[in-house]
Order: structure tokens, then C-alpha cells, then sequence
């Protein structure tokens, strides 16, 4: 804030809230544009409260050629929705409890107004809603979104991250699927084998993969994240 507040006073432009590569956007969020079509909206895993220590997790979308990629939207987390450990309190965090629903339905009217703005920027406007994707806290919230929401999606891919206790999954909601695992995850792993044999009991199919490695994201996790993204749009 004090940088901003320094830039505008010496009349220079303040600094870009989003990593080099990124368009800013309303509502705390960041546009990285691809040729392909769909749009994917990316919830981060738990952060550090800077946009250095996000940049790192969303370097990697950038590595993928712009030609490979479809358009993806990553919003900023808030601080003091990771309220499990003190020491990070002001880490920027998604909803993960349903003690949290109050965050999580006021941040779905955060979402929608994102979708707006991205869509109104993009070159080729997305004929589907976005895909809804999150990685490790992230996920968490996107599996919250899945059954607790009416949150537009024309799919749904979960990153390290498993299903929260209490939320109910519905066959109304079922959307296309993708569940993302690594095999040395020895915590997430077994969360996302959880969470597709809860969508099994109510009829909700959804694609697990597992790939080697452990948790943190590798570049074959967003190169699935754009195919997938790609194969469930409407052209």
C-alpha cells in the first residue's frame, strides 16, 4: 500500500498487483491470456501474503506456450481464512470449513464479477462458463464450490487437495471432473482417492490421475489443466 500510495504521489504508475506476464483485473484478480479456447479460474494454494511468493506457484502457467494454454484467471485469497494455524492467520487462504460459508457465498458474487470482467477483456469472449480449478487450500475451496454453490462451471479439476467434511456432492451439480494426485503425496493423495469415492456414491464420474512426484505443482499439472479446459469448452 505504501508503494502505491509513493507512485502516485511522484505521478509514476503504481506497480501491477499480478506477476509481469498477467493483465490486473477487478475484485484482487490476474489475467494470463492463451490461444485456446475456455477460460479456467485458478484458486491458489495457501500463500504468503505477497505477490512475489504467489508469482512463484503461478510461473509455472506461464512456462506453457501461449499456443498450449487456454485463458486462466487467478484470483488472490484473503487473509485470515486459515484460521487452523496461528502462524498463518494473515496468509491469503480460501474457505475450507463449512463453518465458513458466509466467506464462501460472498466470495461466489467475487467470482461472478471476475468471470465478467475476464470475459469482457478476452479477445474471443468464452461461450462455456470458466472451469474451476484449485490447487492443495484451493481445492479444498473448489470442493466446496462443488456442493455447497450454484457457481456457474463447465468442469471442475481439483489439484492436491480433497473434500471437505460435511459437504454434500449432488448429481445436479455433476460437471466434468478431473482429479489430480501425485503418488509420494502421502496426505493429499489419500484425500483425493476420498473424494472420488464419495462422487462414485452419488453417480458423479470423475477422472483421477495420479502422477509421480509428490506435492508440490509441476508443469504436467497445468498442461492437463488446459487440455482438460480446451476439451470441455464450447468452440
Amino acid at each position: 500500500m505504501v508503494s502505491v500510495l509513493l507512485a502516485l504521489l511522484s505521478g509514476a504508475s503504481p506497480p501491477s498487483p499480478c506477476p509481469p506476464a498477467w493483465e490486473p483485473l477487478p475484485q484482487d484478480a490476474c489475467l494470463l491470456k492463451g490461444e485456446r479456447r475456455g477460460l479456467a479460474l485458478y484458486f491458489h494454494g495457501m500463500s504468503a501474503p505477497s505477490m512475489q511468493a504467489l508469482g512463484v506457484e503461478l510461473s509455472l502457467m506461464e512456462r506453457v506456450p501461449s499456443a498450449q494454454r487456454t485463458s486462466v484467471v487467478a484470483l488472490r485469497g484473503q487473509s485470515g481464512l486459515c484460521d487452523w494455524a496461528p502462524e498463518r492467520q494473515g496468509w491469503w487462504c480460501w474457505p475450507t470449513s463449512k463453518t465458513q460459508l458466509t466467506d464462501v457465498r460472498r466470495l461466489t458474487e467475487r467470482v461472478r464479477e471476475v468471470v465478467e470482467a475476464a470475459s469482457a477483456r478476452l479477445e474471443r469472449s468464452p461461450r462455456s462458463p470458466p472451469v474451476l480449478t484449485g490447487y492443495s487450500n484451493g481445492a479444498y475451496f473448489v470442493g466446496m464450490l462443488m456442493g455447497e454453490t450454484e457457481v456457474p462451471a463447465a468442469g471442475w479439476v481439483l489439484m492436491h487437495g480433497g473434500p471437505v467434511t460435511g459437504v454434500a456432492y449432488s448429481r445436479a451439480r455433476e460437471r466434468p471432473t478431473l482429479l489430480l494426485a501425485a503418488a509420494g503425496d502421502s496426505i493429499q493423495r489419500p484425500a483425493m482417492e476420498s473424494l472420488r469415492a464419495r462422487l462414485d456414491q452419488v453417480g458423479w464420474q470423475s477422472t483421477l490421475v495420479v502422477r509421480p512426484g509428490a506435492h508440490p505443482l509441476e508443469l504436467e499439472d497445468f498442461q492437463r489443466l488446459f487440455d482438460f479446459t480446451a476439451a470441455v469448452s464450447r468452440p
